[in-house]
């Protein structure tokens, strides 16, 4: 499986978008990604991908796509 697919499971599980995400959507743009969501998509990447996501790259990863980035360079 591959880290965008893993990722888009992620994210459904969290923000419930389904399995049409708009990549480029910015946390701002969705209506359920709040400081919560932000902490439990922080726990449920860690859990998916280890622990390879901090807080402070949770608070600056604000899309799909840039967590994606992210994630591929540590993955």
């Amino acid at each position: 499986m591959t880290i965008e697919h893993r990722l888009t499971e992620v994210f459904d599980d969290v923000l419930e978008t389904g399995e049409n995400i708009n990549p480029s959507l910015k946390r701002d743009e969705y209506d359920n990604w709040d400081s919560l969501a932000n902490v439990t998509l922080l726990m449920a990447l860690n859990a998916e991908f280890g622990e390879v996501v901090s807080i402070d790259d949770i608070a600056r990863l604000d899309s799909f796509d840039s967590i994606l980035e992210f994630l591929s360079g540590k993955v």
